[in-house]
């Protein structure tokens, strides 16, 4: 009987010895490059940086995932392993991203590495990621509130695939659906109007956690958070 390599067994016959690195490399890669299942091609991402591959056919997979694969999941995982197992190499292919990559979650996923990081590289490419997204939500400050919105919204709908300011109208229609405690309402009208003398939010409010238990509360489950907790895409590296 022919064995059926799913990127789960692969993970695991290289941690057993029964399969060396280079093997899974080539198995994975082939995994990538023939599954229509996007969850596939994540996972297979995935067990790439787990496994520290860092051979160089393996970088132009994860280069080519990044730039051409539709689904902004599979791109997040492309980004996660290439900072991961390529941090040098790969600050180019990051500033690409940071400035044409349009995905809410991938650009979300981009912040919070570059945040997590100490390298000063990556503080660089913050101040050039912060002020495309000033550019686009046209305010002067705060945008990560407004992009924890979205990504909360993209939950909300089970879409990962949504583009960053596309559905700025339906975030703010979930956001009416539910009690305004923090005046989120007026501070987002007040930042879209040029308005910048506010106190920030503090931390414990402006995150995902705080928002998707507002917005999340009582939401079923769809793919994309089953998805994620799978492939533990927002999880530290």
């Amino acid at each position: 009987m022919i064995k059926r390599f799913t990127p789960e067994n692969i993970y695991m016959d290289v941690l057993k010895e029964k399969l060396t690195k280079d093997a899974a490399a080539d198995l994975l890669i082939s995994l990538i490059e023939a599954s229509e299942a996007f969850n596939i091609r994540a996972k297979s991402i995935e067990v790439v940086r787990l496994l520290k591959i860092q051979n160089n056919r393996t970088f132009l997979m994860l280069e080519n995932c990044l730039v051409s694969d539709e689904n902004a999941l599979v791109r997040c995982a492309s980004i996660l392993t290439l900072v991961n197992n390529f941090p040098k190499k790969s600050m180019l292919t990051l500033r690409w991203a940071i400035e044409h990559d349009n995905s809410v979650i991938l650009l979300k996923t981009l912040l919070d590495l570059i945040e997590r990081k100490n390298d000063p590289n990556l503080r660089f490419l913050k101040l050039r990621l912060i002020n495309r997204l000033k550019e686009i939500y046209n305010v002067k400050t705060e945008v990560e509130l407004f992009l924890n919105l979205e990504v909360v919204y993209s939950e909300f709908v089970g879409n990962p695939n949504l583009l960053v300011k596309k559905s700025w109208y339906k975030v703010m229609k979930m956001i009416n659906l539910y009690p305004d405690y923090i005046g989120l309402n007026s501070r987002l009208f007040y930042l879209i109007g040029g308005g910048t003398n506010l106190t920030p939010l503090p931390d414990a409010i402006n995150n995902l956690n705080f928002f998707r238990s507002i917005f999340l509360k009582k939401y079923k489950e769809k793919g994309i958070l089953k998805f994620r907790k799978k492939v533990k895409l927002f999880q530290d590296i």
